[in-house]
C-alpha cells in the first residue's frame, strides 16, 4: 500500500515540476514571481478540451496547437502586455500586475467556456498495468515518461544550445549579458514562452485526472510551494521539490484524509525552511558569470 501511494505521488509531483520548473524559468530570467502561473496550466486545460473534445481533432493536432495556443499568450499576454512595461518596476507592482491578471483569465475561461466543469477524456488507456503489488495506468505511465522527456530535453537545450547558454548567461546577469552581445528582451520573451508552454503542457496531462473549470488553477499555486520547497531559482529543485509534495499528499490523503493534504504541504514546506531556509537546493546569493 505505501508503495502505491508513492507511485502515484510521482505521478501527480510530476505535473506539479513541470509547472514549477516554468515558474522557475521565468523568475531566473526576469525577476518576476509569476503568481498567474496556474492560470496558465488552466488555460492549456481548456485549450486541449476545445481542440480535441469540442471540435474533434486528432489529438496529436489538438495538442502542438494547444502548446502553439499557449506560446502564443505567453508571448503577447505575460510578455508584450503585463511582464514587458513593468520590466523596469519594483517586484511588488510585478507581483499585483500577474494576481490581476489570473483574476482577468479567469474571467475570460467563464465567458467562452462557461463556468460549468468539463470532462476531458484522455486517447490513452485506463487498463492498469502491474509492477509487482502496485498498479500504474498506462497514461500515468504517459505522464512520467513525458515528465522524464522534457526535462532531458530541457537539459540539453540549456547546456547544448547557444540559445539555452544565453538564457543561462541572463539569468546570472542581465547587465553582463547585454554586453556580451546577447538580446535581452528577446530572451525574456522566449522565456515567457517556454514558462508558459511548460504550464499549458502540465494542465493537458492533469486535465484527464481532474474535471475541468475555471478554478482549477488553484492546483497550480503548489507548483509555487514545489519551488520554494526545493530552492527558490533552482530547476533541479523544483523537479524535486514538485515529486516530493506529490508523494507527501498522497502519504496524508491514504494513511489519514484528503481534506488535509492543503495542510500537510504547508507543514512540509514550513518543516524544511526551518532547517534549510533556502530550501533544499536553495541557490547561492553569489552569482558568476
Amino acid at each position: 500500500m505505501l508503495a502505491q501511494f508513492i507511485l502515484s505521488g510521482i505521478v501527480v509531483g510530476c505535473i506539479y515540476a513541470l509547472v514549477a520548473i516554468g515558474f522557475t524559468m521565468i523568475y531566473n530570467a526576469t525577476e518576476t514571481v509569476n503568481f498567474a502561473v496556474g492560470e496558465s496550466m488552466m488555460l492549456g486545460a481548456y485549450f486541449i478540451l476545445t481542440f480535441y473534445k469540442l471540435w474533434e481533432m486528432p489529438y496529436w493536432l489538438a495538442l502542438v496547437l494547444t502548446l502553439g495556443a499557449a506560446g502564443l499568450v505567453g508571448y503577447v499576454v505575460f510578455d508584450r502586455i503585463v511582464s514587458r512595461p513593468l520590466i523596469s518596476a519594483p517586484m511588488l507592482s510585478r507581483v499585483i500586475a500577474l494576481l490581476g491578471l489570473a483574476t482577468v483569465l479567469k474571467g475570460v475561461a467563464r465567458l467562452i467556456w462557461g463556468a460549468d466543469a468539463y470532462h476531458l477524456p484522455s486517447p490513452i488507456s485506463s487498463t492498469p498495468l502491474h509492477l509487482g503489488t502496485m498498479l500504474l495506468t498506462l497514461q500515468e505511465a504517459v505522464i512520467i515518461g513525458s515528465t522524464v522527456v522534457v526535462i532531458c530535453a530541457l537539459y540539453g537545450f540549456f547546456y547544448f544550445t547557444r540559445l539555452g547558454q544565453a538564457m543561462r548567461a541572463t539569468a546570472q546577469s542581465r547587465r553582463a549579458a547585454s554586453l556580451m552581445g546577447v538580446n535581452v528582451p528577446l530572451i525574456f520573451s522566449i522565456t515567457w514562452i517556454i514558462g508558459t508552454v511548460l504550464s499549458a503542457f502540465g494542465g493537458v496531462l492533469l486535465g484527464p485526472l481532474l474535471l475541468v473549470d475555471p478554478d482549477m488553477g488553484d492546483i497550480g499555486m503548489k507548483s509555487f510551494t514545489a519551488a520554494v520547497l526545493g530552492g527558490f531559482g533552482s530547476i533541479p529543485g523544483a523537479i524535486l521539490g514538485g515529486i516530493l509534495l506529490g508523494i507527501a499528499e498522497n502519504l496524508v490523503a491514504g494513511y489519514l484524509r484528503a481534506d488535509l493534504q492543503t495542510a500537510a504541504t504547508f507543514v512540509l514546506l514550513l518543516a524544511v525552511l526551518a532547517i534549510r531556509p533556502t530550501g533544499m537546493f536553495g541557490a547561492s546569493l553569489e552569482r558568476r558569470v
